[in-house]
């Protein structure tokens, strides 16, 4: 029989699928403006304009759905509300907006990170020029940090991830408010 807790992991992790797929739907959309207004004359930019584009296209507007959603009366993505979770602080009120930030600050960075080091690698590639051991270094971290996400719910007694651990949050079933 699956207890509690791995049966809420699943459901996380099904949220998580969800959420994904908009974000994905997102840049894919994103993707096809660029590319609309740019086939022919592909933009090159600095590592460092390549990132602070992707952030500002990309990366805040995710951040800033889950931001508001989870902090919303809701207080759940919409891959959350249709698997029926809310984020709560650790005491099972309504976590606050510091909390609500830092916990998707934290889940995030792996992929800012992951980011950054791809604006890397094509800055190299478009020069012709052998990406340097620190680029692939960079590339590999942060599929460790993720790795690390996936597997701390399963190993935390309460079910609770990295970004929970740190923002003091916890993803709990939908409770109902009268």
């Amino acid at each position: 029989m699956i207890n509690r807790e791995k049966m809420l992991y699943w459901i996380r992790i099904s949220a998580l699928l969800i959420d994904f797929l908009l974000i994905a739907l997102y840049a894919t959309c994103l993707f096809g403006v660029v590319y609309f207004f740019t086939h022919d004359r592909p933009l090159v930019f600095s590592p460092y304009m390549g990132q602070l584009v992707a952030f500002l296209s990309l990366t805040l507007p995710v951040l800033l759905y889950l931001i508001c959603f989870e902090y919303s009366s809701k207080q759940a993505s919409l891959g959350k509300q249709i698997c029926k979770l809310q984020v709560h602080n650790i005491n099972g009120g309504k976590a606050s907006l510091q909390s609500i930030i830092i916990r998707n600050v934290v889940k995030l960075l792996p992929w800012e990170i992951a980011h950054a080091f791809v604006q890397a690698l094509f800055y190299f590639i478009h020069r012709n020029e052998e990406p340097p051991i620190w680029v692939w270094i960079g590339l590999i971290i942060p599929q460790l940090v993720a790795f690390v996400y996936f597997i701390t719910p399963v190993l935390n007694k309460k079910g609770r991830g990295v970004n929970d651990l740190i923002a003091n949050t916890i993803v709990v079933r939908e409770t109902s408010r009268s």
